[in-house]
């Protein structure tokens, strides 16, 4: 699938039970645009609105994305959308069976969820009273009766629109919203690529019209993915009045092609979404660990690839040549070695804190700081490594980790970061083994005490 990049046009889907033809609506200079190119394009389907005709290649400025619509907390771009006003009261029978606007709202509302779990993009249903909220925002309608199920491409400044007749929830094995849906993500029809002709056969009847006319190269953001017959972009296969199918195979235009649209989305449409729009579905500041951005007291904020930091009061932020963000505190020298004991300190403060106030425990916390104080004195003047390096912990090396999930294993882990700083920053070997025999008998202690019911 390719995406479409220039051409800001109305495009919709229909039942499989109907016509795919005279479906789309365009303004007058959309029209005449498409006209120029060799487009045939209905009279009855051009709406009036306040495009100015002397300057038609407005209808051929690339479209906006959705990129200005980031969320760092959801880790989503967020495509707001809410129903006009009485879409709940509307109904129109599908093979039978009334469907309300009731029903069709619930049954878009299923659909759409699936962009937050397949893609880096989440469909939010607001109200109307909430809708200035936003540069950009959804408007789910059925206005005009002849519309149908439609939808523009691409976002627009303000209320962008999209017609969704109370049946269209249930055309074409319920693919038809999504499909909608990611027209105004700025996705054309998978078979108007310019590559189509290698996969398919257009019907001569229907080669110039607008929702089957073969798009130019330049009209396409190449997205390295493969012809999709399983994208629901991909309008189904139909028979025109001479027997010959809407869309045949490249080799033979007699055999319909293998359409079988998949519902919610086909692996490919997610896959191009996210490439679309160039982000990583995965929550980066987890992924990263507690360790990012310098530690637990700097907010880690999600991007579209990676994570930018928000460092805490008295703290720089620093970008290093791997383009890695930290927080250093201002004006300092923070080395591995004090960026390591501000860590441990931080653990542990959660782990007394955390602690019921006896006897023993008062004596765990001053025993625990006195030692602290004691590896402190007994680091060099840089607090550099012994060999004179601030290099951080290499593979191979015990790495400070303080993912407990009890406090007796949360101490064995705080005990095992100080006896590995001991070794490697206390430079005198007898102090290093002095520190190390310490720390290792208060965990002993402290496991013996506190530890007994694990």
């Amino acid at each position: 699938m390719k995406i479409f990049e220039v051409l800001a046009v109305s495009s919709s889907e229909i039942a499989t039970d109907q016509p795919e033809l005279d479906d789309i609506f365009y303004n007058k200079c959309q029209a005449a645009h498409l006209e120029s190119q060799g487009y045939k394009v209905d009279p009855k389907m051009i709406i009036e609105d306040d495009c100015d005709m002397e300057d038609v290649r407005a209808a051929s400025s690339v479209y906006s994305k959705w990129t200005n619509m980031w969320d760092p907390e959801e880790n989503k771009y967020i495509i707001p959308y809410y129903y006009a006003e009485g879409y709940a009261d509307l109904s129109y029978p599908y093979r039978g069976v009334t469907q309300t606007g009731v029903m069709s709202m619930a049954g878009i509302n299923k659909n759409v969820a699936h962009f937050e779990t397949l893609t880096c993009l989440k469909m939010k249903l607001i109200t109307e009273a909430e809708k200035d909220e936003y540069e950009s925002v959804i408007r789910v309608h059925w206005d005009d009766p002849d519309k149908r199920c439609s939808s523009g491409i691409g976002r627009c400044t303000g209320i962008c629109e999209i017609s969704m007749r109370p049946d269209c929830h249930k055309w074409h094995s319920e693919t038809t919203v999504n499909h909608e849906f990611m027209h105004r993500l700025g996705f054309r029809h998978e078979h108007t690529r310019p590559d189509r002709d290698e996969w398919v056969s257009i019907h001569p009847n229907l080669v110039d019209e607008s929702n089957y006319r073969k798009l130019p190269l330049s009209d396409w953001e190449d997205l390295d993915s493969p012809y999709d017959f399983r994208s629901i972009l991909h309008y189904t296969v139909k028979t025109e009045d001479d027997g010959l199918p809407t869309i045949g195979i490249a080799s033979d235009p007699s055999i319909g092609a293998p359409v079988h649209r998949q519902w919610p989305m086909s692996d490919q449409d997610a896959f191009q979404l996210n490439a679309f729009h160039a982000c990583e579905i995965n929550d980066k500041c987890a992924d990263a660990g507690e360790d990012r951005c310098g530690g637990s007291r700097h907010k880690c904020l999600n991007q579209p690839i990676g994570y930018t930091c928000e460092c805490a009061d008295d703290y720089d932020l620093v970008i290093n040549a791997e383009e890695i963000q930290t927080c250093v505190r201002d004006g300092s020298e923070e080395t591995q070695y004090t960026i390591r004991m501000e860590k441990i300190n931080e653990h542990l403060t959660r782990l007394i804190d955390s602690l019921e106030k006896t006897r023993y425990t008062n004596k765990y916390t001053r025993k625990m700081q006195k030692k602290i104080e004691h590896l402190d004195a007994a680091t060099n003047e840089e607090k550099f490594r012994c060999d004179g390096s601030d290099r951080p912990d290499g593979e191979g090396e015990d790495i400070a980790v303080f993912d407990g999930e009890t406090n007796c294993k949360l101490a064995s882990q705080i005990n095992s970061a100080l006896v590995s700083a001991s070794r490697k920053w206390a430079c005198r070997k007898g102090s290093a083994n002095r520190l190390v025999r310490h720390f290792n008998k208060y965990n002993r202690q402290f496991q013996a005490r506190m530890c007994s019911d694990e």
